[in-house]
C-alpha cells in the first residue's frame, strides 16, 4: 500500500488512502502507525474508502512537531488533516491510543463525524497511570525524552517494549507481511512525542458528547485492564452500541479483525 502525503502546519503527514465508498478516517494505536490498519483495510476496501494516517512523530514518514508541543496543538494538526479533504460526511475510527485522540477531537467539536468507532480505546487518561506496564514505559521515555527521534535507540525501545508489554507476539509472527511493515514504518517514532502526549492525556475525561454522536465501542475479553473497565462502563449506555470480542486480547484488531469488521460495517450502514 503506497503512501500519500500532506503538509499540515509545516508537519508532513503520511497516510494510506485505499478503497472507494464511504470514508473512514483511522487513528492508530500506540506506539504504531497506519500499518496497524492493513488487516482492516484489506477486509473493507471494496466497500469503504479508508484513510489511515501516521500520527505526527510516529511511523517512518510523518514528521515531528516542535518540541514542547501541547496536546491541543497535536489535536489541531489531526483536525486540519481531516478537514483538508473537504468531505461533508465521514466516519472516525480510533484504536486504543488513537481512540483516546478521537474522543478528544470530537469533544472539541471542530470536526463532527457521522459516527464514531472506538476499538479498545480509553477515555479517562488517569487510569493509564494506574497500569504498571505503562508506568514503566513512561519512566523509560522520561529518561530519554531529550532525544527527538528513535533512530539510534530503536533496538533499546523494542527490547523495553518486549519486557513490559505482550509485544513478543509480534516477534513470533514477524514473518507476516503487515507485521514487517509495522516495524519498518515505526523506526522513526518520536520518544518525546510519546511521553508528552501520554502525560497530557491523563487529564482526558469523558463527557456527554457520546449522546450527540452515534458511537460503537469494541473491546476484547483480555483487553488491557483499564481499557476493559472503561469500555464495559460505556457499553452499559443505551445510546452506545457495543461489541465484545471473545477469546482475544488488546491486539484483536490486528489478528482477529474479521470478528469486528461485520459489526463496523453494519454500524456504519445503519440509518
Amino acid at each position: 500500500m503506497n503512501f500519500h502525503f500532506k503538509n499540515i502546519n509545516d508537519i508532513k503527514i503520511a497516510y494510506k488512502d485505499v478503497g472507494k465508498g464511504k470514508v473512514i478516517f483511522c487513528l492508530p494505536p500506540f506506539p504504531s502507525s497506519s500499518a496497524s490498519f492493513i488487516p482492516f483495510i484489506n477486509k473493507v476496501k471494496k466497500q469503504f474508502r479508508v484513510i489511515a494516517l501516521d500520527l505526527p512523530g510516529f511511523g517512518g514518514y510523518s514528521s515531528l512537531p516542535e518540541k514542547n508541543f501541547t496536546l491541543n496543538q497535536y489535536l489541531k494538526i489531526i483536525e486540519k488533516f481531516i478537514l483538508s479533504f473537504k468531505l461533508k460526511k465521514y466516519y472516525l475510527l480510533g484504536y486504543s491510543f488513537g481512540g483516546a485522540l478521537a474522543i478528544n477531537i470530537v469533544k472539541r467539536k471542530s470536526i463532527i463525524p457521522q459516527k464514531l468507532i472506538l476499538v479498545s480505546a480509553f477515555y479517562d487518561g488517569k487510569d493509564v497511570f494506574k497500569y504498571k506496564p505503562y508506568i514503566k514505559y513512561l519512566r523509560f521515555f522520561k529518561k530519554i525524552k531529550a532525544k527527538s527521534l528513535l533512530n539510534n535507540l530503536y533496538t533499546t525501545l523494542m527490547n523495553n517494549l518486549i519486557k513490559v508489554t505482550s509485544y513478543q507476539d509480534y516477534i513470533k509472527i514477524k514473518n507476516e507481511n503487515y507485521t514487517k511493515q509495522l516495524f519498518k514504518e515505526n523506526k522513526n517514532m518520536s520518544l518525546s512525542a510519546s511521553y508528552c502526549l501520554m502525560e497530557q492525556l491523563k487529564e482526558s475525561y469523558v463527557n456527554d458528547f457520546f449522546y450527540d454522536i452515534p458511537t460503537l465501542v469494541i473491546y476484547s475479553e483480555n483487553d488491557l485492564v483499564f481499557i476493559k473497565k472503561q469500555m464495559e462502563i460505556l457499553s452499559k449506555n443505551p445510546k452506545i452500541t457495543s461489541y465484545f470480542v471473545k477469546d482475544a486480547d488488546h491486539r484483536h484488531f490486528f489478528f482477529k479483525v474479521k470478528k469486528s469488521v461485520n459489526k463496523i460495517v453494519a454500524f456504519i450502514n445503519k440509518k
